[in-house]
């Protein structure tokens, strides 16, 4: 009897881990909010992250305002993006930095074939960009099905 309370006092706490580390996603194309389903959802933090991972560029100091640049994080909010809030800092590692970052807010503005990626920390604000096309094909298949009606 107490084998069975302690697995399901577990599976509780693993549960509620879970749930207490959710992230926002917000879908906005075209001006018109896209509601991907809850299902779809993680698998699109993930492959943001994957695209986060795989740059080959950043910068610790955007060029904010530079030509066809925003000028800040709400600035890139207000064309076509994917915005995610993690509930939390996420640790993601990122070669590119050579260590990690503890992303609280990730932004990346769309289509992705010419996206930049502001990744907003404790620290302050980087750009991410030069990312892998496949991995970013994978992620554009995820937006494309959020799309459908």
């Amino acid at each position: 009897m107490k084998t069975i309370a302690i697995v399901f006092l577990l599976g509780f706490l693993a549960f509620v881990a879970l749930a207490a580390d959710t992230t926002k996603v917000t879908v906005v194309i075209d001006g018109r909010r896209v509601e991907p389903s809850p299902a779809v959802c993680p698998q699109i933090v993930e492959r943001s992250v994957d695209l986060l991972v795989g740059c080959a560029y950043t910068s610790e100091k955007p060029n904010w305002g530079a030509p066809n640049e925003p000028r800040s994080m709400a600035d890139a909010r207000k064309q076509s993006h994917l915005h995610l809030v993690f509930s939390g800092p996420r640790k993601i590692e990122a070669p590119i930095r050579k260590g990690t970052v503890q992303a609280r807010e990730i932004v990346i503005t769309l289509p992705l074939t010419r996206a930049g990626i502001w990744v907003r920390s404790d620290e302050g604000t980087a750009y991410f960009a030069k990312f892998k096309p496949v991995v970013a094909d994978r992620l554009q298949k995820l937006l494309d099905e959020a799309r459908q009606p």
